[in-house]
C-alpha cells in the first residue's frame, strides 16, 4: 500500500504509525487497521466502481451524522456513546490522494449471535437512530443507488429472467400482488439507514450488547418500514427461517421505546417486502449472471434466495401474529 502516513496526517493524525492490517471481512471497499500512537483507527479507500460519486455518498453520512451527534449531545449522551464519527480532512469527511479515503476511530467489538436481550438493544439503537434523523429535510440527501429498495421493481426483474421456474414465478408473483396492494401503507420517505442488519451494529466486549449501527455507505431517503423490517429479518429469525417470535418481542420492545411513530401495519409489511426483494435479488444475481453478491458461489445465493423467500411467506402466512406482538410493543407502558 502507498505512505499512509500522509493521508492520516490530513485527517489529524500525526503520531507515529505502528503498524497496519488489511480488514478482508468487507467485500467492497479496501480497509485497514491502523495502530499508532494516538490510538487504532480505521483506514478504508473507497472502491470507486461500486461507489461512481463517494463524495455524495459521504455528503449524506456527514448530513445524518451531525442529526445523530446533534441528537447524543441534547440528551447529554454525547461522548459516553460511541459511533463510527469520521474525521475531517480539510473541512471534509474524506481526503483525495491516489483514491478516495476516510478515516474514523476504531470501536473495539466481538460477534455474537442474537438473543432476546441482545436484540432488544438492537432495537432501540434503530429507533434512536430513526427519532434523531427524524428532522432531516431528504432535498438535502443525493441519491446514491437508484432504485434502491424499490422492492415492485426488483422482484419483476427476476420474474422476466430466462430459466425462472413456474414454481418460483408463482411464489413471488404471490408475494408481489400482498406488496403492491399494501405499498400504500407507507409512511413518506425521510432519512434512513438503509441497511440495517445484524451484521451491520457492533457488540461491546464487556456489557455484550449492540453498542452502535455502523456502515451508513446507503443512507439516503427511504422508508422507515424497510429498515424495520431487514432488522427483524436478520435478527429475529429461527433456524427454520420463521419469524422467531420472542425475538421480535424483544426486538419491538426495544425500537419503540425509542420510536413509535412506525405504524403497525407499516412494520409487518416492511418484515415481508424486504425479505422478498432481497430473495428475488440474490435468484436474479444467480440467472441474469449480474453477480451483485460479489464473492459469494451460486450455491451460497441460492441458499440466500431459498431461506429469505421462506422468512418472507412465513411472515406472510403468520402476518396477523407478528402484528399483534408489534401492536403490543408499541402499546407498552414501559416505552
Amino acid at each position: 500500500m502507498q505512505d499512509i502516513s500522509s493521508i492520516l496526517y490530513a485527517f489529524g493524525i500525526t503520531s507515529t504509525v505502528i503498524r497496519y492490517e488489511r480488514i478482508t471481512a468487507g467485500h467492497i471497499n479496501d480497509t485497514y487497521k491502523i495502530y499508532s500512537d494516538d490510538g487504532i483507527f480505521i483506514l478504508q479507500k473507497i472502491n470507486s466502481d461500486v461507489f461512481r460519486e463517494p463524495q455524495k455518498v459521504m455528503h449524506n453520512i456527514d448530513y445524518a451524522q451531525q442529526l445523530i451527534k446533534h441528537g447524543l449531545q441534547a440528551e447529554g449522551k454525547y461522548g459516553s456513546r460511541k459511533f463510527p464519527e469520521y474525521l475531517k480532512a480539510e473541512n471534509r469527511n474524506y481526503f483525495l490522494k491516489n483514491g478516495f479515503w476516510r478515516v474514523y476511530r476504531y470501536i473495539e467489538s466481538i460477534s455474537l449471535p442474537p438473543d432476546c436481550r441482545s436484540v432488544r438493544t438492537f432495537g432501540s439503537l434503530l429507533g434512536e437512530f430513526h427519532r434523531y434523523t427524524e428532522s432531516a429535510d431528504i432535498s438535502r440527501l443525493y441519491m446514491t443507488i437508484p432504485d434502491f429498495h424499490n422492492i415492485e421493481k426488483n422482484i419483476l426483474a427476476v420474474l422476466s429472467c430466462d430459466g425462472v421456474t413456474v414454481a418460483q414465478q408463482s411464489a413471488f408473483r404471490s408475494l408481489l400482488e400482498f406488496i403492491i396492494c399494501s405499498e400504500k401503507l407507507l409512511s413518506p420517505p425521510r432519512l434512513v439507514h438503509n441497511d440495517v442488519k445484524w451484521a451491520n451494529v457492533l457488540i461491546d466486549p464487556q456489557t455484550l450488547l449492540p453498542e452502535t449501527l455502523i456502515d451508513y455507505d446507503t443512507v439516503m431517503a427511504g422508508y422507515t418500514a424497510f429498515d424495520f423490517g431487514d432488522a427483524v429479518r436478520s435478527a429475529c429469525v429461527t433456524q427454520y427461517f420463521e419469524t422467531d417470535i420472542k425475538m421480535l418481542e424483544s426486538f419491538s420492545e426495544g425500537y419503540f421505546s425509542e420510536y413509535n411513530a412506525l405504524d403497525t401495519e407499516e412494520a409487518v409489511f416492511g418484515i415481508i417486502a424486504v425479505s422478498a426483494e432481497l430473495s428475488a435479488r440474490y435468484l436474479f444475481d444467480i440467472l441474469s449472471g449480474t453477480d451483485y453478491f460479489a464473492n459469494m458461489s451460486d450455491s451460497d445465493k441460492m441458499k440466500k434466495y431459498q431461506n429469505n423467500l421462506r422468512f418472507a411467506q412465513n411472515a406472510f402466512k403468520n402476518r396477523d401474529e407478528i402484528a399483534d406482538i408489534i401492536s403490543k410493543a408499541k402499546a407498552s407502558p414501559d416505552k
